[in-house]
């Protein structure tokens, strides 16, 4: 059987990041393992990729209630956020994931990547604006909601090349993953040889995944 495990860090809660994909978008999806599922294995149909929402951070919360039923377990599941202002760009993307089932992940104040759902049983996002008096606060109040037979998923994220430069000022890449890893002329970090689009080079030069 196993055991409890403590926390070792400071107990945060929270949401400081929020990304969804319509479903139809899922080209291959693996087998979850024991609350588990592999990023990397989680592949998409051309022009299509996770959409980042720009939330309050303060705002989003994630419940996930478990009830018993003659056929077996069902979760309720329901995650808030604020998507702050009225801005003609987030109304249309907004409009744009009506009705659509859909896949959504967060990244939790903690460091936790879970995946909510599968494609076998989407959520779905309702939405409500209101901008308050002066001084107040203006936005979209977003919903994904859906009732599952099983729990959210903990993500498994690759583990990140590591990089060093030459003498050459020559990209050095040591790691297993299947992409190949470069720096162009304009010190552009290039991939090639697998899900080229998914990585990037963030503004202290860190490589992330997404």
């Amino acid at each position: 059987m196993s055991t409890f495990q403590y926390p070792n860090k400071a107990l945060v809660g929270g949401i400081n990041s929020l990304q969804c994909i319509p479903i139809l978008g899922i080209d291959s999806f693996p087998a979850v393992n024991d609350l588990q599922i592999p990023e990397m294995e989680i592949s998409f149909h051309p022009n299509y990729a996770w959409l980042e929402l720009p939330i309050l951070s303060e705002s989003a919360s994630y419940e996930e209630v478990e009830t018993e039923t003659d056929h077996g377990a069902l979760y309720q599941k329901d995650l808030s956020a604020l998507l702050p202002a009225d801005l003609l760009a987030n109304r249309q993307a907004l409009l744009r994931l009506r009705h659509l089932d859909l896949l959504v992940k967060y990244r939790d104040h903690m460091g936790n990547h879970k995946l909510l759902n599968t494609p076998g049983e989407p959520l779905r996002l309702t939405t409500s604006f209101k901008t308050e008096t002066y001084g107040g606060q203006i936005g979209f109040s977003l919903s994904f909601k859906g009732t599952h037979t099983q729990p959210s998923s903990f993500l498994v994220l690759p583990t990140l090349p590591q990089f060093s430069l030459n003498a050459q000022g020559q990209l050095i890449y040591a790691g297993d993953l299947k992409e190949s890893f470069s720096l162009n002329a304009a010190g552009q970090l290039v991939v090639s040889n697998g899900q080229n689009s998914r990585f990037s080079l963030d503004s202290q030069g860190r490589v992330n995944f997404l």
